[in-house]
């Protein structure tokens, strides 16, 4: 009797784990979140201070600043037309136009792309990021290290929104990354 009760609650148990599966990383990883397209960037301020563009290569999201927002001196800046250069990265490339978001991948049990890196074309190095959808806003939190850091709303752009005369992308891109990061950011 006893080897048929510890059969049949073993049964019972396959049978229930195959209908109502916890971890099915195939069903989770069909959820995948889709952040790519444009998006309007924002510091800590109401207003946007860009658009980036987000777009996945080889599994990894991406993204590149197409627009900058310089509203202390009242000039915008398009990747087609870039007018400042980061001086703090080796070879001093156009500020606009960047990679400055790369690495992220999805993780099918937090439900966002995470371990990736936002760097901030006004500062040093890059912080940890992570990203996830609120259903037309994206939420980017960047992170300091150990945990610290602030979660940062943006909100969907169109390629209208672009300035006027600024061609939208129509192709593939394929990341470029100036920084390199060192090994305590790894």
């Amino acid at each position: 009797k006893l080897h048929t009760f510890v059969l049949l609650s073993f049964l019972a148990t396959t049978l229930l784990a195959a209908a109502y599966p916890k971890d099915d990383v195939k069903e989770v990883e069909s959820e995948r979140q889709d952040v790519t397209g444009y998006w309007f960037m924002y510091d800590l301020g109401r207003d946007p201070t860009g658009i980036v563009y987000l777009y996945e290569y080889n599994g990894r999201i991406y993204g590149r600043t197409l627009v900058t927002i310089h509203k202390h001196l009242n000039v915008v800046e398009t990747y087609d037309k870039p007018k400042f250069r980061s001086q703090h990265i080796e070879g001093k490339p156009f500020s606009t136009g960047q990679d400055i978001i790369w690495n992220l991948s999805w993780d099918p049990k937090k439900r966002k792309y995470v371990k990736g890196y936002i760097l901030d074309p006004r500062k040093k190095k890059p912080y940890y990021v992570d990203l996830w959808r609120e259903g037309d806003k994206l939420k980017v939190f960047g992170n300091i290290g150990g945990g610290l850091g602030a979660v940062i709303t943006w909100k969907r752009a169109q390629a209208s929104d672009l300035p006027l005369g600024t061609p939208p992308i129509t192709k593939k891109l394929v990341p470029k990354i100036y920084y390199t990061v060192k090994k305590e950011w790894q």
